[in-house]
């Protein structure tokens, strides 16, 4: 259960998930996709956050050790799937909207270290 500051917070990222990435990212995505369940906010040097609602409210960080941002789709997409985040009727879709598995998705283009 998320205490009131924390609600209004997590409410006002994914409702405005946007203004957290910006356009064609992994976290508006997958904000937008998941539709409240959870909100997602990317770091320097590899690093994935999310805050999860349902099925079971928790935190994640996931840390690439070579910093690079290439393998963070996929391995995010994965663990979401194994914690229950992303229903499994809605992987493959969710999968296409972050160019998981592709390396050379246009998604999600490489950035310039």
């Amino acid at each position: 259960m998320m205490t009131a500051p924390a609600g209004v917070i997590f409410d006002a990222m994914w409702h405005h998930s946007e203004f957290v990435a910006g356009r064609h990212r992994l976290d508006t995505d997958l904000m937008r996709a998941l539709k409240g369940r959870l909100v997602a906010k990317t770091g320097a040097e590899g690093l994935q956050c999310f805050a999860i609602r349902e099925p079971q409210p928790m935190g994640v960080a996931i840390k690439i050790a070579d910093g690079h941002s290439r393998a963070v789709p996929p391995v995010a997409l994965k663990l979401l799937l194994y914690l229950g985040g992303v229903a499994r009727t809605r992987s493959a879709a969710t999968a296409s909207l972050c160019g998981a598995g592709d390396p050379q998705s246009p998604q999600y283009p490489r950035r310039a270290h």
